[in-house]
């Protein structure tokens, strides 16, 4: 009797091991997550005529005045007699400028502009004078020559709104440094004893402002802007400018509007420049696709 049952057991437990053998292992299968959806893309900008790299070339047509002032630093007369001054006379030349725009992100623009201009003219010296160290008499017919360089770098930065997408008006805040240098050149002709002699003075200051645009259409927008910086009874320059920019033909823009800037430097020093420029202007611009 045990022989039959042991080999029954022993026939179970190999059929068992077999079935065993043939039966795959249970996996769990795991369903990966979903990949995250990207983000919409940002609505385009309707109105990108700011948004790549332009060259704009400029003519002004300034009035201005412009004079030569005695600091509070000026004690022994070596650049002007206490209490007076000059007041450059003369017809002041067209000032030719750049304005060189790159993207910088989003909407945002970083600019640079540079300009430059002359006024020769001629004056009467009010009073005995010592200009840079060079005396010259009461009422000597003083021929004088200003030459005004200016330079400013702008993060032109897209306030409202962001993204532009179809709006037409947009508000800009305007982050930057610029510099400005002014040189003034004096002689008499009819003194024997008075030789050419002339001095210069620069400030180089941030430039902080803000601006204003509005596209009338795709091809033609108006922009107004203001910027400057100026410490008390110290150092100022400012600048503002209104204009209209057309789409002529593909990349080229006709820019025309008005523009005024001023700026002095310090008066604590022995003697201090300041003009002031307003007028007219316009120009080309070239965008590079």
């Amino acid at each position: 009797m045990k022989s039959p049952v042991r080999s029954v057991i022993l026939l179970l437990c190999l059929s068992i091991s077999i079935v065993s053998a043939q039966t795959p292992p249970s996996t769990t299968t795991q369903t990966p997550n979903p990949a995250s959806a990207p983000p919409p893309p940002l609505p385009p900008d309707e109105y990108k005529n700011l948004s790549d790299i332009s060259v704009e070339l400029y003519y002004w047509l300034p009035k201005w005045t412009s004079s030569m002032r005695p600091g509070k630093a000026n004690l022994d007369g070596d650049s002007a007699t206490l209490g007076s001054g000059v007041d450059f006379g003369g017809k002041a030349k067209a000032a030719e400028g750049i304005l060189v725009t790159t993207p910088a992100g989003r909407a945002n623009l970083l600019e640079f502009t540079y300009f430059r201009t002359k006024q020769d003219g001629n004056e009467t010296a009010p009073t005995a004078l010592i200009l840079f160290g060079q005396p010259f008499n009461a009422s000597d017919v003083l021929g004088s020559a200003t030459n005004i360089q200016h330079a400013k770098v702008t993060w032109n930065y897209l306030t409202y709104p962001d993204p532009p997408g179809v709006h037409r008006f947009r508000f800009r805040t305007l982050w930057g440094v610029e510099y400005t240098s002014m040189t003034a050149r004096f002689d008499a002709p009819g003194d024997i004893y008075a030789s050419p002699v002339q001095g210069s003075r620069s400030v180089i200051f941030p430039s902080l402002g803000a601006g204003m645009e509005y596209h009338i259409s795709k091809h033609l927008y108006f922009e107004a802007r203001g910027s400057g910086f100026a410490w008390p009874h110290k150092a100022m320059q400012g600048d503002g400018e209104a204009k209209l920019s057309l789409r002529l033909f593909k990349q080229l823009d006709i820019v025309a509007g008005g523009r005024e800037f001023y700026f002095r430097t310090n008066p604590q020093k022995d003697y201090y420049l300041k003009a002031n420029m307003w007028g007219p202007y316009g120009g080309l611009r070239w965008t590079f696709k």
